[in-house]
């Protein structure tokens, strides 16, 4: 099962379109090109524009920039993110600055937050609207989308 994913930006340009497909197991990958989404454990999902939503929890979406397989950024493993009744993505340099974020909705299984800044990961609170509207924050557990950036001193276990 293929789908087209487009995110819009306040410009009303896209931020990022691409083509992707549903794989199994958790966090596989398609491919390493330009372009390439992987979703995996989603048994329905609804992509608009500026709207990322699946209705059932467990998904990771890998967008994938040319010659770049971000295995690492994947490191939460199944039972961490099986937790969670929400979506989880994966994301490529969203701030801007070259780094590959994680973004997980915690509004129902906060704990998890707290493990993975204990892990080593900083917390930026972040909100999908009319394209994505990013806010730098503290790790707590009241962010409803949080991003998580692994620092070297540790990684999701």
């Amino acid at each position: 099962m293929c789908f087209a994913l487009r995110v819009g930006s306040a410009s009303g340009r896209p931020r990022y379109e691409g083509l992707g497909s549903l794989s199994e197991p958790f966090g596989a990958m398609e491919g390493c090109q330009m372009g390439d989404i992987t979703v995996s454990g989603v048994s329905d999902l609804v992509l608009e524009e500026g709207v990322i939503e699946a209705s059932l929890g467990l998904a990771t979406i890998d967008l994938v920039p040319a010659g770049v397989c971000p295995s690492a950024v994947t490191a939460f493993a199944p039972a961490q993110v099986g937790v969670l009744h929400s979506l989880p993505f994966v994301a490529q340099d969203l701030l801007g600055d070259g780094q590959v974020k994680m973004l997980v909705n915690l509004t129902q299984e906060s704990e998890l937050f707290g493990e993975a800044c204990s892990a080593g990961f900083a917390a930026t609170k972040v909100r999908i609207e009319e394209g994505l509207e990013v806010a730098r924050g503290v790790c707590g557990a009241d962010a409803e989308l949080v991003e998580l950036k692994a620092s070297p001193e540790g990684r999701a276990r």
